[in-house]
């Protein structure tokens, strides 16, 4: 395929933004839905008259129906994506990640669609027994968003090996980025942005936790173009890929990247909380070797990626009651 009609479920979200973005600036037409429950509007707004937007759910099955019959390729990243909020909600999860999945195979089956790529999660692999992970690890899900992705990996391989389906699953680890609406990064941003408006200093940082979990943080622009190269190659046809950088960060080395960035180091003091939440893993680091011999190309350095995050922050987020 030279150019192709793309459809990004949950484009209008942090991740499915930027994947929008990189199908445009490589010539494709996208399609976005987006339910809007974890997308914002304004993740689009600078695309807004190039692409085409339908605002509706993939639990829907008659809505998906009418969308896919003339897409070459779906790139399928609808779904609660937060840890903590299936463990309160895991029936939500389950309707939004597992039936979503399911409705949007099902509806392709019959067409011409040439490539279904899924976003599946570093959180099929729970606590790993060792890292980096390897794709062929044993995946115990310690959440129920951890479990909703394996089950719809399954559903994925097995539309792919009994229908015909061709797809690939990425199981993206810590993606950070602009337009990251929580996480870490961003929740450390908030807290040292408080203190700054509330107080006009930042003396103290609270951290969840001890600060010894370790992620593998990847830039979001570097994810999205993992979806594009993965829709213009066949060779990836039915395969899983880690997407990470295979590298380790501990959260306490993240805390005082960002101390460090916003010149805070000297006046700012670290506090753990000791504690943090259900379903949280103390160690995800990917071995990203099937990803580089497939798709090799260079990943973000963490310093930028990371100043991508802080530079977008400063620049849009404006609102303090959001603090």
């Amino acid at each position: 395929m030279s150019t192709f009609k793309c459809l990004v479920t949950g484009g209008a979200g942090f991740i499915g933004s930027h994947v929008v973005d990189a199908f445009l600036a490589d010539g494709h037409d996208v399609i976005i839905i987006d339910d809007l429950s974890e997308g914002n509007m304004i993740n689009i707004e600078h695309i807004a008259d190039k692409v085409e937007l339908e605002i509706g759910t993939v639990k829907d099955a008659a809505f998906i129906e009418e969308l896919v019959e003339d897409v070459d390729v779906i790139c399928h990243l609808a779904a609660n994506a937060s840890v903590s909020k299936s463990v309160h909600n895991p029936k939500l999860d389950f309707e939004s990640n597992v039936i979503g999945t399911f409705n949007l195979l099902k509806a392709i089956m019959n067409t011409d669609v040439k490539k279904f790529i899924y976003a599946s999660s570093a959180a099929v692999y729970g606590e790993p027994e060792k890292v980096p992970i390897k794709e062929t690890d044993p995946l115990k899900p310690v959440s129920p968003y951890g479990a909703s992705k394996v089950s719809g990996e399954h559903y994925v391989s097995v539309f792919n090996s009994t229908y015909g389906v061709k797809s690939v699953s990425l199981r993206i680890f810590n993606s950070i980025g602009e337009r990251q609406p929580r996480y870490v990064i961003y929740d450390l941003l908030k807290k040292l942005m408080k203190n700054l408006c509330e107080y006009g200093e930042t003396k103290e940082l609270e951290v969840l936790g001890t600060g010894e979990n370790i992620r593998d943080f990847i830039y979001v622009g570097d994810v999205a173009r993992t979806f594009l190269e993965c829709a213009k190659k066949s060779i990836v046809d039915g395969n899983i890929y880690n997407v990470g950088t295979g590298v380790g960060h501990s959260i306490s080395s993240l805390a005082e990247e960002i101390l460090k960035a916003l010149n805070f180091t000297e006046t700012t003091k670290i506090r753990y909380t000791g504690s943090s939440w259900q379903g949280d893993v103390s160690k995800l680091i990917a071995d990203i070797s099937k990803l580089q011999n497939d798709l090799n190309f260079e990943f973000t350095p963490f310093p930028e990626a990371l100043q991508h995050e802080i530079d977008w922050f400063n620049k849009n987020i404006r609102d303090l009651t959001a603090f």
